[in-house]
């Protein structure tokens, strides 16, 4: 097998032809790796259905500035993040239930609309 690799490198020379060159090829091999779920896991979860959605978080970061500025004082600061806090909760629970599916409640009360 040298001898004939020896040969095509001669021929190649002699025709003018470019000469081969063994170049080596670096590949990487990826697993999926599965890990059993954190210990934390649920309890990140129950942290985070707890805490008002980004959008009114960002809006009660903003009255905290407001009170650390004096631009509002701090019991209107603290009424206006209980307000966003309650109205943000109550959504979420309406927004529960409505994704629950409707029993035969739910068509009971439908049927005294009419």
């Amino acid at each position: 097998m040298t001898s004939r690799r020896t040969e095509t490198v001669k021929q190649e020379k002699e025709s003018g032809t470019s000469l081969r060159v063994p170049v080596p090829i670096v590949g990487m091999r990826v697993t999926d790796v599965h890990l059993p779920p954190l210990p934390g896991e649920d309890a990140l979860a129950k942290v985070r259905s707890a805490l008002p959605s980004p959008p009114s978080l960002a809006f009660i970061a903003g009255l905290a500035v407001m009170g650390i500025l004096s631009i509002l004082e701090w019991p209107v600061v603290v009424v206006a993040v209980a307000g966003v806090t309650l109205t943000d909760r109550m959504a979420r629970k309406q927004a529960h239930i409505q994704q629950q599916p409707e029993g035969p409640e739910g068509s009971a009360s439908d049927a005294g609309d009419e």
